[in-house]
């Protein structure tokens, strides 16, 4: 099977789920295509909305995580242990073609994505593709959403299960279509919420099981052993970015982000 990897530029978690990934996955990725992290939000208003949402304390931390990699990258430390420090770093690591672009729905990109004649798209990245690049793999895109789909469909999924005081969360990887957490489920795992849980340590939860959850949604789709697991948009609810008043009645409730 030859699979296509869809990542969006992020350094802190994704060269470590798709390192393990490309390495389980033994020669069947055939290249990386790199797009830009989280559209919707572009620029200062972009760090405004993240500072607000991650509280000074947590915005520090999670800084100082961006500036350890990027010190990893540019200096050569990471050459010397450990995950990749960057997704370009992940394409050389690895000898695979990397592919730009700031959507992966142009047209450019998609001729590109086609010479390399994919089996499957597997996409960890917040554009909503459309058809053009949807049909390119004959066997379809995937995606890995942090809920139990089809519940906690949209933008943060995690905060909104915490803000409910959920007792579990989990991750569905599914076929993607035209629509956000749209598409069939292939598999699905739960993950108990404990009492000292925080966002960040959740988040860490679900990034160590997804590429073991990718590994198994792949075996489901060439053994064409797919569960029926409903995931209807009227069975769940969409949920959006989390406003001042929804992240204030998070601190409030006692839960933290890291």
């Amino acid at each position: 099977m030859k699979i296509f990897l869809l990542i969006e530029d992020e350094c802190t978690y994704q060269p470590a789920i798709f390192d393990e990934l490309i390495r389980r996955l033994d020669g069947q990725v055939v290249g990386i295509g790199l797009v830009p992290f989280d559209p919707r939000n572009k620029g200062l208003k972009f760090y405004r909305y993240y500072l607000r949402f991650l509280g000074g304390k947590s915005f520090f931390q999670k800084s100082i995580q961006v500036l350890k990699q990027m010190i990893r990258r540019y200096t050569g430390l990471s050459r010397l242990g450990g995950p990749p420090a960057s997704i370009v770093e992940l394409a050389a690591r690895h000898r695979l073609p990397l592919l730009r672009s700031t959507s992966p729905n142009k047209k450019e990109f998609r001729e590109e994505v086609f010479r390399l004649s994919p089996d499957l798209i597997i996409s960890s990245q917040g554009f909503l593709l459309k058809k053009g690049i949807l049909s390119l793999a004959p066997l379809g895109c995937l995606n890995r959403h942090a809920a139990l789909l089809p519940r906690y469909r949209g933008i943060y999924p995690i905060f909104w299960a915490m803000l409910n005081d959920e007792r579990e969360i989990g991750i569905s990887v599914h076929f993607m279509n035209e629509k956000y957490d749209d598409g069939r489920i292939i598999v699905q795992e739960k993950i108990n919420v404990e009492p000292d849980d925080t966002f960040f340590s959740l988040y860490g939860k679900v990034i160590e099981k997804t590429p073991g959850l990718f590994l198994e949604a792949i075996r489901r789709i060439r053994d064409n052993d797919i569960p029926e697991i409903s995931n209807k948009a009227e069975d769940g609810e969409y949920f959006s970015y989390p406003q001042k008043d929804d992240i204030r009645l998070f601190r409030e409730k006692g839960k933290r982000m890291i």
